[in-house]
């Protein structure tokens, strides 16, 4: 049985609310999947608690990050494999981005920037 996407919701929200996840998820996974539960299932009511928590599971007996993981599996049940494609490259990127700026501004001795 595949799950088909849900009703077709905007790429543009999705690149507004998982570009937001990933700028203000500060605290690991813990707190992205409170965030996630919190667009998707309470505000939203994108998904149902159920499968929410089907989705936690599953993703917790996969090796890698859970919490990016749910980010795409609830970005890719809203809009297929383009939701997907788009709700984890704004999911990863603005903390990657934070990550080799903090790099390039703390140590420019080993690292030249420009």
């Amino acid at each position: 049985m595949t799950a088909r996407p849900l009703a077709q919701v905007p790429l543009s929200t999705i690149v507004r609310e998982w570009g937001r996840l990933g700028l203000v998820g500060f605290g690991g996974p813990p707190t992205h999947i409170a965030l996630l539960r919190q667009m998707c299932v309470e505000e939203r009511g994108w998904l149902s608690e159920h499968e929410f928590e089907d989705a936690i599971a599953t993703t917790n007996l996969l090796p890698g990050p859970a919490s990016t993981q749910l980010a795409i599996f609830c970005a890719w049940r809203l809009r297929g494999r383009l939701g997907a494609l788009v709700g984890g490259l704004c999911f990863i990127l603005p903390g990657l981005v934070m990550i080799l700026a903090s790099r390039c501004c703390s140590s420019p001795l080993t690292l030249r920037c420009g």
